[in-house]
C-alpha cells in the first residue's frame, strides 16, 4: 500500500507511531527499516522518534553518511529494532553483513517532496 501525505501534514509522527507499535521488543534485530532521502531527514525522524519512543526500551540506529561506520556497526551490532538510514549507508552496512534483515516486519520509504 502507497500513502502519501502533503509536507507538515504530522506524516512522520503518524508513520513512527504505526512502527513502533509493530516491534516487538523482545527481538533484537532490525524489525522496521526507515530508508530518508538525506541525512537531515534521518535526523528529523530520529529527533521525532526520540521523543515518541522516550518510554519504550527499544534500540535505534541511525545510520547515514559521513559518519563513521564503526560506531554505527556497534549499535546494530547491540541489537538495534528501529534502523533509521539513508539509503547509500544501509546499502552499505546490507552488503558488509552488519545489518540484517530476517526480522524486518516493515520498510518505509520516505519520500523527498
Amino acid at each position: 500500500m502507497f500513502v502519501e501525505y502533503p509536507t507538515g501534514s504530522g506524516s512522520t509522527v503518524l508513520t513512527l507511531i504505526s512502527a513502533l507499535q509493530s516491534i516487538d521488543p523482545a527481538v533484537k534485530e532490525c524489525q522496521v527499516l526507515i530508508l530518508c532521502p538525506t541525512r537531515e531527514r534521518a535526523q528529523a525522524t530520529r529527533d521525532i522518534e526520540a521523543k515518541i519512543g522516550q518510554k519504550m526500551d527499544l534500540k535505534v540506529a541511525e545510520i547515514v553518511g559521513g559518519r563513521p561506520m564503526k560506531v554505527q556497526e556497534e549499535v546494530l551490532k547491540k541489537g538495534a529494532s528501529l534502523v533509521i538510514g539513508t539509503p547509500g549507508r544501509t546499502y552499505d552496512l546490507l552488503e558488509r553483513g552488519s545489518l540484517k534483515l530476517e526480522h524486518l516486519k516493515l520498510l518505509i520509504v520516505q519520500d523527498c517532496m
